[in-house]
């Protein structure tokens, strides 16, 4: 998930880094200018189309995510200069780094439903159903990135939030933030209620073998 992508532009080597939450959330505003539809399937045609017709939008993505201090995105003066290296590119390398920074997009849900991390939300969110409410705490607020993410990082690891914001990649704060340990207190009774298994290890059925299998059916 974080290993930055090699190309050349100018005869230089530059790099194309995962980008944090802030370059996230500048390169998303860049992107709607490209495909104002969000769910909009362009394919590769269609991509190079878009690159074609906005390329001094790519060329500002692929200077934003050019950068190994991402804070560095934020330097007008920086930005501009970068922007000003790489703007000979072919269109189709910026096809390709589009392509990267799409499939690091992918990472984190590909990397939760590898280690079955939505089953675990779902059987923490039945624990908390399950919990007597009577005389029970209430959750307010979190509705916004600041209060989901921003300030959970904060508190959880003590960074400050310049770097939750621009030292970290969107992709290993989401990951920390969607394994990190839970532990729900449940009674005998609440526990029945919740109707949640003991023994959850995610198990790769693609490498296991006959007799394994077997073994795991009769467990069942």
């Amino acid at each position: 998930m974080e290993m930055p992508i090699g190309y050349q532009a100018g005869g230089r080597d530059f790099y194309l880094y995962p980008p944090s939450l802030g370059s996230t959330m500048l390169i998303e505003r860049l992107l709607k200018d490209i495909v104002p539809e969000p769910d909009a399937k362009l394919g590769l045609f269609g991509m190079l189309k878009a690159i074609r017709q906005n390329k001094a939008i790519v060329v500002k993505i692929a200077a934003i995510c050019s950068f190994e201090n991402r804070a560095d995105a934020l330097k007008a003066h920086l930005l501009k200069e970068r922007e000003s290296e790489i703007k000979g590119i072919k269109d189709e390398v910026l096809m390709q780094l589009l392509l990267h920074f799409s499939a690091w997009a992918q990472d984190v849900p590909q990397f939760i439903k590898h280690f079955a991390l939505d089953k675990e939300q779902e059987y923490i969110k039945r624990c908390s159903d399950a919990k007597d409410k009577d005389g029970g705490s209430l959750t307010f607020n979190g509705r916004s990135v600041y209060g989901s993410l921003i300030d959970v990082a904060c508190e959880r690891y003590g960074w400050p939030m310049d770097y939750v914001v621009w030292g970290i990649s969107m992709n290993n704060l989401q990951m920390l933030l969607n394994d990190h340990v839970v532990s729900v207190y449940l009674t005998k009774k609440e526990r029945a209620k919740a109707n949640v298994p003991m023994d959850r290890r995610v198990v790769n059925m693609d490498k296991m073998t006959k007799e394994e299998y077997i073994k795991l059916r009769k467990k069942k």
